[in-house]
């Protein structure tokens, strides 16, 4: 197995943190600290990458734990909710396939990116499709989507997502309301 070896000095620990660190970081006042990182995009949470100011949906920032690369384990990148987490599924996407426009009336959904790659799309407006934006998504990408917003994933090859609700989807009625007909794929198997 291959290590890296580990940093030299303050140059070492620049390299590293640009080579891990989301490129939306920028250096504040030359310091090699986390804490003096701040967002370019301007906002000051430094768990949020993105935070759409009509529907609040927001894109999540991992930290690292850069002690992990250093001594050649791997590395370990953690994602901080606002609500407690009351249940996680693990959805499966084959390739080309989207579950459905679609929004959730009585929980908040994180959805984490662990595998594959595939387009996110949200509404900034509910009931119109004009409003749409989408982010690519891939390993380590994590969004908050709140109550209400719509929202869908296509996916470009095969995609797995772990879903985490603020409450659980059996307690929800309706847990999910569709904004159209659920698009079913030619053929499974």
């Amino acid at each position: 197995m291959a290590r890296f070896p580990p940093p030299k000095g303050r140059e070492g620990d620049r390299r590293y943190r640009t080579a891990i660190r989301p490129r939306i970081l920028r250096q504040v006042g030359g310091s090699s600290s986390d804490a003096e990182q701040k967002p370019i995009d301007g906002s000051t949470s430094a768990t949020t990458q993105f935070e759409c100011p009509k529907t609040g949906l927001r894109i999540l920032r991992a930290s690292c734990n850069l002690e992990t690369v250093k001594d050649g384990r791997g590395v370990i990148l953690t994602y901080l909710p606002d609500e407690p987490i009351r249940e996680f599924n693990i959805v499966h996407f084959r390739p080309t396939s989207v579950r459905g426009m679609h929004y959730h009336s009585h929980f908040i959904e994180y959805s984490l990116a662990v595998a594959g790659e595939g387009v996110f799309v949200y509404r900034e407006l509910r009931d119109d499709p004009f409003s749409e934006k989408s982010f690519f998504v891939a390993r380590g990408f994590c969004v908050r989507i709140p109550v209400g917003v719509v929202h869908t994933i296509y996916s470009i090859s095969e995609l797995t997502v772990i879903a985490c609700l603020s409450k659980p989807w059996d307690e929800s009625h309706p847990p999910i309301v569709q904004m159209g007909a659920i698009p079913k794929p030619e053929r499974i198997g």
